[in-house]
């Protein structure tokens, strides 16, 4: 039975990894093409807020495997 929960807390911490890649790639997508554009201005604003929210999403990842780790 402990056998099984270890299981599943493992199996939903690797699920949560999962999704907070997904949203990096997507995050980083959506720089890509905002990179791309000519409105040079607006786009940086945007890509420092965008690289501040891809930060906080691998520190996130990072705190989830060290407890997965400990």
């Amino acid at each position: 039975n402990n056998n099984n929960n270890n299981n599943n807390n493992n199996n939903n911490k690797n699920k949560n990894k999962d999704i907070t890649t997904i949203h990096i790639l997507r995050i980083i997508r959506i720089l890509d093409i905002h990179l791309n554009n000519n409105n040079k201005k607006k786009n940086r604003i945007i890509t420092i807020i965008i690289s501040n929210i891809i930060i906080v999403a691998i520190i996130n990842n990072i705190m989830m495997i060290i407890i997965v780790v400990v």
